[in-house]
């Protein structure tokens, strides 16, 4: 599948899901001022982040028939006699800490344009995150568990531009361990650990009130 057909398969799995921040008035500017700093064409959340993962999975490795769970945290519960249909992926949240920046900072402003009409001001402010994410792979048996895992690492890889195209800051392999707190598990299920070090941008967009109001106060 070329590249292209796989972002505009992307881009049509996530058209609902657009949210009021910085990307959806990026395209609304009319003119920047008072300002030089320059931004990103995108910006990513942790939250924009899991959802790349989500969709990069169910399209890519579908073959496995891999379920990646978005809810951060989710435990599998199986009883002792129960089989697993097929590989799971969760992850869990082990850090978000800011990275360079204790608060949101003024990134640029912008006034709003529709219709061609002039209206509010906005002002975007942002801050960096830098995370640590681990990603639990469950599979009934040893050796599927083992590709499930080689091949989300090779996702990783394989679409690093794409994250970083979508926002993603930096995306580094963290490490392999062996997570204890699913000991008991182990009796039944082939469970794999792995951690990464990823940075992303919360940024948040404030409206002020609108030039007109301004200038007739």
């Amino acid at each position: 599948m070329a590249y292209a057909d796989f972002e505009s398969m992307l881009i049509k799995h996530s058209e609902n899901t657009s949210n009021m921040q910085y990307n959806d008035f990026k395209e609304m500017k009319n003119g920047v001022f008072d300002s030089q700093v320059l931004t990103a064409d995108k910006s990513a959340s942790l939250f924009d982040f899991i959802k790349m993962v989500d969709k990069l999975v169910s399209i890519t490795m579908k073959d496995l028939k891999v379920t990646f769970i978005p809810d951060e945290g989710k435990v599998v519960y199986l009883s002792n006699d129960q089989r697993l249909d097929n590989p799971i992926i969760t992850y869990k949240l082990i850090s978000r800490k800011p990275k360079g920046e204790i608060k949101p900072r003024f990134r640029e402003d912008f006034i709003e344009s529709k219709d061609g009409n002039t209206g509010r001001v906005g002002e975007i402010y942002g801050q960096k995150f830098k995370c640590q994410i681990q990603f639990n792979i469950f599979a009934s048996v040893y050796e599927v568990a083992e590709q499930v895992m080689e091949r989300f690492e090779d996702l990783m890889i394989t679409y690093a531009g794409y994250f970083k195209k979508n926002g993603v800051a930096e995306l580094l392999f963290d490490q392999q361990y062996t997570d204890q707190s699913f000991e008991t598990m182990r009796q039944t299920l082939s469970i794999r650990n792995i951690s990464y070090y990823v940075e992303v941008e919360k940024l948040t967009v404030i409206m002020r009130e609108s030039i007109k109001a301004i200038e007739t106060y």
